[in-house]
């Protein structure tokens, strides 16, 4: 398969770094709170992921590696080089995808979909964690399961180590699961604003999509 599946990467990527400016809304219930206080410390994030997707049965269907990085003011860069090259880079509202073999990159606004996902409502500065999922706490970390029923997924496990997020595996209505590993991970650290921006070389055929 040529393509990640973007959209659980877009999902993440919108809620980790939407939540790390959003974690300081109250909360009632002590998970959500425990949750919210642990991203409140962070205002970056990046290092290397490893990602696997896995069908109900368990069989792997896709995985793949590469380096994101975050920050608090809603930008977010997800870089696949394993099995092949491909650049994301984002923010709440829009992304940018780059195929280096295609010579393509698509611009585009988030899909309705994208933002009804559990991982974008959870970020959601209007209203508290715990008034969209029931948060539990769980092994290294919290449990979050949506209260609309209609919603796509199921559960989200986001898991911690050292205080900072290390793991995120969700799992959707069909029983397929995402598990996304976080690794050589550091916050906080200062992120050059052209981490988040992308000039495509010449050439490059430019898809805008609305």
């Amino acid at each position: 398969m040529k393509k990640i599946t973007t959209s659980i990467v877009v999902a993440f990527g919108v809620f980790l770094m939407s939540a790390l400016s959003s974690a300081g809304e109250s909360v009632t219930s002590s998970a959500a709170s425990d949750l919210s206080k642990r991203l409140l410390a962070i205002d970056s994030l990046q290092g290397k992921f490893q990602q696997t997707l896995t069908a109900d049965d368990g069989e792997l269907l896709q995985e793949s590696a590469g380096d994101f990085a975050l920050n608090k003011q809603g930008q977010y860069r997800w870089e696949t080089k394993e099995p092949f090259a491909q650049l994301l880079i984002g923010d709440r509202e829009s992304l940018l995808l780059y195929d280096p073999d295609l010579e393509q990159l698509n611009r585009r606004k988030l899909s309705e979909a994208e933002r009804q996902t559990p991982l974008f409502i959870l970020s959601s500065q209007e209203r508290a964690l715990d008034e969209n999922y029931d948060v539990e706490m769980i092994e290294k970390g919290f449990q979050l399961k949506p209260k609309d029923s209609s919603n796509s997924f199921s559960t989200m496990d986001l898991l911690f180590e050292a205080n900072l997020p290390s793991e995120i595996i969700v799992l959707d209505s069909l029983g397929q699961k995402t598990h996304i590993r976080l690794i050589e991970t550091q916050a906080n650290q200062v992120l050059p604003p052209s981490m988040f921006s992308f000039e495509p070389p010449p050439g490059t055929d430019i898809v805008d999509e609305g």
